[in-house]
């Protein structure tokens, strides 16, 4: 693919759009597994407070205590590091150049982590 710009030009503009479609598409994995992850593993370490489905959802308890989210988003974080870091790997990065994209990747997934585990922790009442 011949774009007129030089070579080294060309892998720098497409290693950095192969980062942003990373970022953004981890992103929603993060949203979709954490929420997904918190909201089963809540299941199973509270199931009496989900009995009641259908009912109103006054004075619902939170999924899961702040501490029981941070855990389980710090071991989702985990697991998608290691994927992005294969994924990285295999693209043919450098190692300067996988530290930079797995820093980047890292705060934007934090920053969504931050969401979801306030999703997870907040109590609902009317």
């Amino acid at each position: 693919m011949d774009i007129g710009l030089n070579k080294s030009t060309q892998n720098i503009l497409i290693k950095s759009a192969i980062t942003v479609g990373l970022t953004f598409g981890s992103m929603i994995a993060t949203i979709m597994g954490y929420l997904f992850l918190g909201g089963f593993v809540g299941l199973i370490l509270y199931p009496s407070t989900h009995e009641h489905e259908y009912a109103c959802a006054c004075d619902e308890p939170p999924i899961m205590t702040e501490s029981e989210a941070t855990i389980v988003g710090v071991i989702f974080m985990i697991g998608l590091m290691i994927g992005l870091f294969f994924i990285l790997r295999q693209l043919k990065f450098s190692k300067l150049e996988r530290i930079i994209a797995l820093a980047i990747l890292l705060f934007a997934n934090l920053y969504v982590c931050s969401g979801v585990k306030g999703i997870l922790t907040t109590q609902v009442s009317g």
